[in-house]
């Protein structure tokens, strides 16, 4: 936002979840004021300046492409004074078809770079790079995004991935931003790396196992936390499911790899940093109850699980758990993980739950949920091979 009497950007300080505020000086209450908005090009995308008595002006538009947008504020006359005016912006997310939405590429690359396309030029600490093939390490550090301010892009060692993944990150990342690589050279290769490495700081972060991953991501999320959430490093579904609100509450996902008891490096660690509260996620098949048992005796005084009978209705449950009213849901496939995972920043940001389809119906508990939730709006993560069109009326 510019000042207009001192030809300075005035700065908008946060003032709720969708809203800024800010001061600055313009011009006498008897003398017109306009605002201005512009687009990262410089282009007017819209102007407000009626005359009237108080001279407030309320701009209302709709935009789709990725920030950041620009306002100025400035008399008609283009005289400054010394009497201060009020400027509040509230944004609301909107789908592009009014009620729906369809995030998607051609393939699990470009739905990646569909969702990072949304986020504003040079306004990220951080880019994470997750192995588009394989899930375990990207699902522990979704959480990351949103303590480090960054976002995931999927890569492998295609030249074509790389470079859209490299020009997407020098797009997105501010001038001293760097680049975190999940998991060791098996997940993503020193080719990567080194590819990375000629235009930015690259770091990365890895375990002898995923387990171990996830341990040295939370330990990035939370030094010393008081709870933390558990699921199956072993599948992606359950974990894809509680991203969001990992992300909203900073809670370390913790990945438990066992099919018939607690980790012992995950045991460990709850031991070592007196974790107090574990909210399992999945049924008994995936976290077993012989794994909840040995959480207790590590000393957790307080462990819940939340599940269903499959991963379609632990998704329905974690909604309806840590969601009950939404707005807005983004809807993915629970047969791949891609999608969901890419997309798992963008329903933290817009604080809103990702629930699972089979990607031909939805089950009638998830109905129920959307109705009980009033969710108006529907963003569907994928192609049509994944989510076909009449998911969503």
């Amino acid at each position: 936002m510019y000042n207009t009497s001192k030809e300075q950007l005035v700065a908008l300080q946060q003032a709720g979840e969708f809203e800024w505020e800010s001061t600055g000086y313009l011009n006498f209450s008897d003398i017109d004021a306009s605002i201005k908005l512009y687009d990262k090009k410089g282009t007017l995308v819209k102007e407000s300046s009626v005359y009237r008595q108080g001279d407030t002006e309320i701009l209302m538009t709709v935009v789709q492409d990725s920030g950041p947008y620009y306002l100025a504020v400035s008399s008609s006359d283009g005289n400054p004074s010394l009497k201060p005016y009020q400027l509040r912006v509230k944004t609301k997310m909107i789908p592009g078809e009014g009620h729906k939405e369809r995030i998607s590429g051609p393939d699990r690359y470009d739905t990646s770079l569909a969702f990072s396309n949304r986020i504003p030029d040079h306004s990220l600490d951080v880019v994470l790079l997750a192995n588009g093939k394989n899930y375990p390490d990207a699902l522990a550090a979704v959480v990351l995004n949103q303590v480090m301010n960054g976002t995931t892009l999927l890569v492998n060692d295609s030249d074509k991935v790389l470079q859209s993944a490299i020009d997407e990150t020098k797009r997105l990342l501010k001038k001293d931003g760097k680049v975190i690589i999940l998991g060791g050279t098996n997940a993503i290769s020193s080719n990567v790396e080194k590819s990375f490495e000629k235009s930015f700081k690259v770091d990365r972060i890895s375990g002898e196992n995923r387990t171990k991953t996830s341990i040295e991501i939370a330990k990035k999320v939370k030094k010393n936390p008081d709870e933390i959430i558990v699921v199956s490093g072993l599948d992606f579904a359950d974990a894809l499911s509680i991203a969001t609100y990992a992300s909203n509450t900073t809670t370390p996902v913790l990945l438990n790899t066992s099919k018939i008891t607690l980790t012992k490096e995950l045991e460990e660690y709850v031991k070592q940093h007196k974790v107090k509260k574990v909210t399992v996620v999945g049924g008994k098949s995936a976290v077993t109850e012989d794994a909840v048992k040995k959480l207790k005796a590590a000393g957790v005084k307080n462990v819940s699980r939340v599940s269903g009978t499959n991963r379609y209705m632990t998704s329905v449950e974690v909604a309806k758990k840590f969601y009950p009213e939404s707005v807005a849901v983004g809807i993915a496939s629970g047969k791949m993980f891609p999608d969901a995972l890419s997309g798992s920043n963008f329903a933290s940001k817009n604080n809103m739950p990702i629930v699972l389809v089979n990607g031909h119906t939805m089950i009638n508990e998830l109905t129920g949920y959307l109705k009980e939730a009033k969710v108006e709006h529907y963003y569907i993560y994928g192609g049509k091979n994944s989510i076909n069109a009449n998911i969503v009326k």
